[in-house]
């Protein structure tokens, strides 16, 4: 629906009449949104399909999971994504005319072991140290030496390169389903689950946003999923 207004939008700049009276009817309607997703990965999750990933020498899977969900990172963050190619290619990774972009690459990881990431959604710079983030850092020592000096962290072992469209999805689910995690747990799920395991933690909300990289309380608060049980029961106990 946002879509539709957008283009509508650009049809009465334009000056389609039609276009007129549809964004009139637009501009009154309003559509239901989205359920907010229930469903969270946890850490038990992530362990079990690092551990199954490095079993069958999927590193790039276990790597990226854990970034996700140890650091928060989106997974276009982590990974990348293929754009349009406009005029001469900027990325060393081309495949149909589009171009590999946005993913994390070994630059980014200082020999502190701070990753630091511009993130794609809101251009906010965020810093990690991997020593505080076990599983990513434990993948990482499992890398060769002159694997790490260039080039993406994330790279499909069986092309050697980033992975193409829907190629990660489809690769991933595999080792989650070898792993025995649950089919409505899905790979964006880790981000939601570094939310929810910081709060169930007590993690201030504005410490959990700063780690997401959000520019606002309130969209940290919708990653945070799971009926808070925990912490009512807390509250009661402590009277706050």
């Amino acid at each position: 629906i946002a879509m539709m207004r957008r283009v509508v939008s650009f049809g009465v700049a334009a000056e389609i009449e039609e276009c007129v009276r549809l964004h009139s009817i637009l501009t009154n309607m309003r559509f239901p949104g989205y359920r907010k997703r229930s469903v969270s990965m946890t850490a038990d999750h992530v362990l079990s399909i690092v551990d199954k990933a490095i079993e069958q020498g999927r590193l790039s899977l276990a790597l990226g999971t854990a970034l996700q969900f140890e650091c928060g990172l989106r997974q276009k963050d982590v990974i990348g994504e293929w754009e349009p190619i406009e005029g001469e290619p900027t990325s060393h990774y081309v495949l149909n005319d589009r171009q590999w972009v946005n993913g994390l690459t070994w630059d980014m990881v200082g020999s502190d072991w701070v990753l630091t990431k511009t993130t794609t959604k809101t251009g906010s710079v965020v810093n990690y140290d991997l020593e505080l983030a076990p599983m990513a850092k434990r993948v990482i020592e499992l890398i060769p030496i002159e694997r790490r000096s260039f080039g993406p962290l994330i790279m499909d072992e069986a092309s050697a390169r980033p992975y193409a469209e829907h190629a990660h999805h489809r690769e991933w689910r595999k080792v989650a389903n070898a792993a025995g995690v649950p089919k409505n747990v899905f790979n964006m799920d880790a981000r939601s689950g570094a939310a929810t395991e910081a709060s169930d933690a007590g993690a201030a909300l504005g410490d959990t946003r700063a780690v997401l990289g959000h520019s606002d309380e309130r969209t940290t608060a919708r990653y945070v999923r799971g009926d808070n049980l925990e912490k009512t029961r807390m509250g009661i106990v402590t009277g706050k």
